[in-house]
Parts: C-alpha cells; structure tokens; sequence
C-alpha cells in the first residue's frame, strides 16, 4: 500500500523583493483559481480558459495547469455535496499547489528551493528538522503547498512511501 506522507519546511528571511514576488504570485494564482471556477460553471471550454488566464494573469504554465486542477476539484466536491450549498471561490492567500515544473530543490552550504513566480525563478534557503531535510534531497517528492501563515512562507511538500 502507497502512503502519501507531508512534511513542512520554512522558507529563511526572504527579502523583500522575494517576498514580493511570492505575494504576487499566490494572489494572481487565487484569481485564476476563481477565474477558472466560474469559467467552468458557465461551460467555457478548458482551452479557452487556459488561454484567457494566460493572458489575463501572466502565471508560469505549470501554476495555470495546477489553478485549472485545483478549480475542478473544487467544483466536483461542489456537485458531489448535496449539503454545500456555497459556490467554491477563494479569498485572501490562496495555497498554492507546486509540482516539478515549478519547484526545485539543491544544495549548497543549506538546502535552498526554486520557485517560479509572476517575475521568474527565486531562490530562498529553507530550513526543518535534519531528518526532513535529507529526505528531501534524497527522495522524489510529488508536489509542493506554498502557504503563507503569520508572516511567514512554508512549503508542505507530499512524498510517497511504499
């Protein structure tokens, strides 16, 4: 059996021009995610969408791809709940779903991540516990959660163990 196991990691004192970067991303993200909501709703064609968003949110591939996925899970656990009678739409920072288009992960004297954001690539050092951190340079991982909580930016990021 496949567990699917997360483990967290802060990302070190960004500066502000990184900070930034995030900030923009994450909330352009949220607006795609609501964007491809109701674009759905209305039975907008996926295609169509994907090149509306591109356009209108200058978000890397990978992030509009992962917004798209995100919209229609949503909308799926709307449909399939009879119960929720509230149409899904996202307020405030949004978590953002990364994968290996979008995030990477190396060593130099610490462990440092890159992410794609609205103004390319940046690279912050991050932290967790050791055991965490070797698991990270030496297993594959599925995805990454960007997240902002309390000023701060932390990364869950979702491995698989057998």
């Amino acid at each position: 059996m496949k567990v699917q196991k997360t483990l967290q990691f802060k990302i070190i004192h960004p500066n502000k021009h990184k900070a930034l970067s995030l900030n923009l991303t994450m909330r352009r993200y949220r607006k795609c995610i609501n964007f491809y909501l109701h674009e759905i709703a209305k039975g907008t064609k996926l295609e169509t969408i994907y090149d509306l968003s591109k356009q209108q949110y200058t978000l890397p591939t990978g992030l509009i791809q992962t917004a798209r996925d995100i919209a229609k899970e949503q909308l799926d656990s709307y449909k399939n709940n009879d119960d929720n009678q509230h149409f899904p739409h996202f307020n405030g920072f949004t978590t953002m779903r990364l994968d290996y288009r979008n995030i990477s992960f190396f060593q130099r004297k610490s462990i440092w991540v890159s992410i794609s954001t609205v103004n390319g690539r940046v690279k912050f050092p991050i932290t967790s516990c050791k055991k965490y951190l070797e698991k990270l340079m030496n297993d594959k991982f599925l995805s990454a959660q960007l997240m902002y909580r309390n000023g701060d930016f932390y990364l869950n990021v979702i491995f698989e163990e057998k």
